[in-house]
């Protein structure tokens, strides 16, 4: 008899009219049931509510962090900028290592190398011509210069001797 009452605890079965036993769930399972389901989406709920929040601290960290980068990269480049700054180098150029303006440019301009060395000796000391800047002469040298630097040109300070 007990096995009897259990069973009908859990269902109940109906005779039907085509001779099939239909399955009758209990009203007290199914309020269990939906009651369990219910706490599961709530407690869902809750953890989904949660995770938000701690991914919405972290996104709060990285921007402080972001804005924080920013304003370094910013006073960081203010620094590039003033450290190459053409008179803070100047002044360091002057004061720190003695460097003066030139009172006078000369350029030197080198012929064709010569194919043997004891004749470069002479070629060379024959070639070689100091040109001073008159006006075109030594802007279109300047010109050339930069935009072909393979010339061979080389600017130095006074020549001594000659």
């Amino acid at each position: 008899m007990a096995k009897t009452r259990a069973r009908e605890s859990v269902a109940t079965a109906a005779p039907r009219a085509s001779g099939r036993l239909r399955f009758r769930p209990n009203p007290m399972l199914l309020v269990l049931s939906l009651g369990c389901l219910v706490v599961l989406v709530v407690i869902g709920g809750i953890g989904q509510s949660i995770s938000y929040t701690q991914v919405k601290y972290q996104l709060d960290d990285l921007k402080a962090d972001l804005h924080n980068q920013l304003q370094m990269n910013q006073h960081l480049q203010l620094q590039v900028a003033k450290m190459q700054s053409l008179d803070r180098i100047e002044s360091v150029a002057k004061g720190t290592l003695g460097m003066m303006e030139p009172t006078e440019v000369q350029t030197i301009v080198l012929g064709p190398q010569p194919p043997s060395s004891q004749q470069a000796g002479v070629r060379l000391a024959q070639e070689t011509t100091v040109v001073k800047p008159n006006g075109y002469l030594a802007a279109a040298v300047k010109v050339l210069g930069r935009i072909m630097p393979a010339l061979g040109q080389a600017e130095a300070g006074k020549i001594e001797g000659q």
